[in-house]
């Protein structure tokens, strides 16, 4: 038996699109229930997909949005199971979207999140602040004047440190 799926043929209404996806969502369940695969979660999670990839492509980049495509599927299968639609309540597909709304969003604050880090330069810089490096210091001796009453090996820069103190 051969189902069309929504993309497949054009409805009238968005009533008839919905009671399509509910067909599928009660026979993915009773395939999950009856541990058998079928059809039935193949199509829903195919028309899920396409739909859904649609949705993040036009909010995030390719490479994201299929990852959040993935996420929000293994999600959607984590709570088919459990889906039950009551009187008044909202569609599938609209439960779903959620799903993927608040991937997108989590994918945005990660991208956010690592993008002050991923600062690529061409070559690390030897210094951050501006100071001589290791090697200028070495090869310049810290000769400082010498103050009256002092040692002859005073340097003032030994004097805050809080192993000579």
């Amino acid at each position: 038996m051969t189902t069309l799926l929504a993309r497949d043929r054009p409805f009238s209404t968005a009533a008839a699109a919905n009671a399509e996806i509910n067909e599928l969502v009660q026979r993915a369940q009773q395939e999950i229930r009856d541990a058998r695969p079928g059809p039935g979660l193949d199509n829903l999670m195919r028309l899920l997909r396409g739909a859904l990839l649609r949705y993040c492509l036009a909010r995030v980049d390719r490479g994201c949005a299929e990852d959040v495509v993935q996420e929000t599927c293994a999600a959607v299968l984590k709570f088919l199971p459990r889906y039950r639609p009551k009187r008044g309540d909202r569609p599938f597909r609209a439960f779903v979207y959620g799903i993927a709304a608040h991937k997108v969003a989590d994918a945005h604050r990660a991208r956010a999140r690592f993008s002050d880090r991923e600062q690529l330069v061409d070559q690390a810089p030897e210094t951050l602040s501006g100071e001589r490096g290791p090697e200028e210091r070495r090869s310049q001796p810290n000769v400082a004047p010498r103050q009256p009453g002092s040692s002859p090996d005073f340097r003032p820069s030994a004097a805050g440190c809080w192993c000579c103190a």
